[in-house]
């Protein structure tokens, strides 16, 4: 994506955008892109529950048990089951283990069925997820869907998984327009098993939502000031006096520009001439180097070189880039540049808090 931005004092910019967790042992680390950053996460691995207060339970202590608890005992899940229950596995029931930790889940509890969760997020946030599936006597099938709660029907992962040991599925959905919900839903297909209560283990289910960050987005101001070389008090710009101009470009956005975009074209007025010299010739060395412009870095991730990231118009037409700046200047006072161009290198970093850059030059109002 390529922008274009004018402000008052003559210049041009071009920018060109691209857009230590504790994690359970066997979690899969999901990292947003770059470009975006973590708004929410959530890991279920189905423990902490009060199994006192299943509804049936199936084995005796000290044995590892199964419990079919309502869903309304179970906080970060809800079921499409008729009967409203969950069934809930000790880590080594019916010499099943866990994935993580003491306990996993079955999506047939007594009928097959959904569990699911809604995801409040605005469009164009990404959902990452992974989930852990395993068949209870054989191959069971179950989908995990993504969808408007209203519709709940497009599978993003068909999982397919023998009951020899887990399988980790996990993939990306991006948040359409208009669906401020999302509904994340593991739902039963079929079972190796003959019994409908019977199949499709689940356990370890991880989502995290990522934001894009905000564009880049560039601030520019140009200021000026007097060059001073002992002159009287009282000295004014009038013509014959040198001036400092400053242009101040900052990025206030949420991102860093495409590296190598920023474009900086100055447009002199005609009653200014630009000096191709030392800038501080004359004067105190108040600036960084002996060039006829100085760069000032402020945070903001970029390199500069007067020798190749500098190059001149003098054109009265304001150039489309900075290929179109090919005048060779004179050294002195060049009454035929009309246009500086600047294009320091590097990706124009994201505020951290501040990332910006000051040019500098020199010239003589006429």
């Amino acid at each position: 994506m390529r922008y274009i931005l004018r402000h008052k004092y003559g210049c041009r910019l071009f920018l060109g955008i691209f857009l230590a967790l504790f994690l359970p042992s066997r979690a899969i680390a999901l990292i947003c892109p770059a470009d975006s950053s973590e708004v929410q996460s959530y890991i279920g691995d189905f423990e902490g529950y009060d199994t006192s207060l299943a509804q049936t339970t199936f084995g005796t202590t000290p044995d590892p048990q199964a419990f079919l608890m309502l869903a309304g005992d179970i906080p970060d899940w809800d079921t499409t089951a008729s009967d409203d229950l969950i069934e809930i596995w000790d880590s080594g029931h019916n010499s099943t283990p866990s994935q993580e930790g003491d306990y996993h889940a079955e999506l047939s509890a007594n009928e097959p069925s959904t569990l699911f969760r809604d995801i409040t997020a605005p469009e164009d946030d990404i959902i990452l997820w992974s989930v852990w599936h395993r068949g209870r006597v054989g191959t069971d099938v179950a989908n995990v869907i993504l969808d408007d709660p209203a519709a709940n029907s497009n599978v993003e992962q068909v999982m397919s998984t023998g009951n020899t040991s887990w399988q980790n599925y996990s993939g990306t959905y991006v948040v359409p327009a208009g669906q401020p919900q999302t509904r994340f839903s593991l739902t039963s297909v079929s079972s190796a098993s003959p019994l409908a209560g019977a199949g499709n283990f689940i356990d370890l289910v991880e989502i995290t939502v990522c934001r894009p960050n905000p564009p880049a987005m560039v601030d520019v101001a140009k200021t000026s000031s007097l060059f001073l070389t002992g002159a009287p008090e009282g000295v004014f710009a009038v013509p014959g006096q040198d001036m400092i101009y400053s242009v101040t470009v900052s990025n206030i956005g949420g991102s860093a520009a495409t590296s190598d975009s920023v474009i900086v074209i100055d447009q002199l007025p005609a009653q200014i001439t630009f000096l191709n010299d030392d800038l501080d010739a004359g004067g105190p060395d108040v600036h960084p180097g002996n060039d006829p412009i100085a760069f000032t870095d402020n945070g903001s991730g970029l390199s500069f070189s007067f020798s190749s990231d500098v190059a001149f118009s003098d054109s009265v037409t304001v150039p489309s880039d900075f290929s179109d700046c090919s005048y060779t200047p004179s050294s002195g006072y060049d009454p035929n540049i009309r246009h500086i161009c600047i294009n320091p290198k590097g990706a124009f970093a994201a505020p951290a808090p501040n990332s910006s850059f000051t040019v500098s030059f020199r010239a003589r109002i006429d």
